[in-house]
């Protein structure tokens, strides 16, 4: 049979009610500042006394705690339909999540926008007007109070922050004065520091046809172009970049001994071995300095540069025919040799040195 009662501790005085299955005891304690605490158990007796076995706690002073003790190490606060809510945060002390008395889960301070996260003890403690921010780790932004859209995860990531916004912060303390920057990790072999890095996509990424190349400066990663110097080329690649020579210097020879038109190729140089005159035509485009060679080997024979439309070959002072002209060496000498540069793109060819007798037509 159920039966109520009460129990007596100091000056406080308990009911409780005994039922068949347990028993519940409350009352206000007024040796612990007027707590309300409730008492549950499943044994039957009437000695379930608050003040030493309490289950929930209610403390009605100013900023009193609601405490709840499940009675096996297990137990869990359930809510209704699963959903915890909480005050909006204006202030660091409302809205918060707390873990041992410091802030550990709160949206800082936002009004109704509600558009910043602080995950972790003390991340984002110092907020005054920040917003946009997302702070996960210990102390996590916890110097930031107006810089605002900065990201930062890991413990005291973005620790360095105060005013300074738009900033990606991973393992990072972030650097004082920084904005709209990245920084990943800090080098070194100790804790919370790394030397190595991997990431996954990159190799044999074909990235397009500019020749640039990755470059770093106290570990802060950009590109750098390759430009081609004097007798240098540059030719980007499938995942390739070319550098060859292309001056004088490594002319390619090669052997003649049949008959023309030769078609002539930048800096390259041409021996004629041919018992009768022989053809070589300079091509229709030409750098600032491409080079051009021929000499006569055969003492039966001879050489002739012909050009393009629009072309002429300067010797000297004399200067060939546009189009139509041309630059022989004489009928049957042997070792006449010259040498052409292109002295205006695709146009103009100069002879900057040669031997035997050479005619300008």
């Amino acid at each position: 049979m159920a039966q109520i009662g009460f129990i007596s501790e100091g000056d406080t005085v308990y009911t409780f009610l005994e039922g068949t299955s347990g028993s519940t005891a409350v009352g206000v304690d007024s040796d612990d500042g007027n707590k309300y605490k409730i008492s549950t158990s499943t044994t039957l007796t009437t000695t379930n006394n608050p003040s030493t076995n309490p289950n929930i706690i209610i403390d009605p002073a100013p900023g009193g705690n609601v405490t709840i003790l499940p009675n096996i190490p297990a137990g869990k606060l359930v809510l209704n339909n699963g959903n915890f809510d909480i005050p909006e945060t204006t202030l660091l002390t409302n809205g918060i999540i707390s873990m041992d008395g410091s802030p550990f889960l709160h949206i800082g301070v936002g009004g109704t926008t509600k558009v910043s996260t602080y995950l972790g003890i003390n991340s984002g403690v110092g907020v005054t007007t920040a917003s946009n921010n997302t702070g996960i780790g210990q102390a996590s932004l916890v110097g930031v109070t107006s810089g605002s859209y900065n990201t930062a995860l890991g413990t005291s990531a973005g620790s360095n922050l105060t005013t300074e916004s738009s900033n990606i912060l991973i393992d990072h303390p972030g650097v004082f004065g920084d904005n709209n920057t990245i920084r990943i990790g800090q080098f070194g072999s100790g804790n919370g520091q790394q030397n190595k890095c991997y990431i996954a996509g990159i190799a044999g990424i074909n990235v397009g046809s500019v020749a640039t190349v990755v470059t770093e400066n106290s570990n802060q990663l950009g590109t750098a172009t390759i430009t081609a110097g004097a007798g240098i080329s540059v030719t980007p690649g499938a995942n390739t970049i070319t550098i060859a020579a292309t001056s004088s210097g490594s002319l390619t020879w090669n052997y003649v001994n049949v008959a023309g038109p030769i078609a002539m190729v930048a800096n390259n140089g041409y021996i004629n071995d041919t018992a009768f005159v022989n053809t070589f035509t300079l091509p229709a485009t030409a750098a600032i300095g491409d080079t051009f060679r021929v000499t006569q080997i055969n003492a039966g024979g001879s050489w002739s540069i012909s050009y393009n439309a629009g072309q002429t070959i300067k010797m000297g002072t004399a200067t060939t025919t546009v189009t139509t002209g041309s630059l022989d060496s004489a009928a049957t000498t042997q070792g006449t040799c010259v040498e052409i540069i292109c002295t205006i793109a695709d146009t103009e060819f100069l002879v900057i040195s040669s031997m035997g007798s050479v005619t300008v037509i």
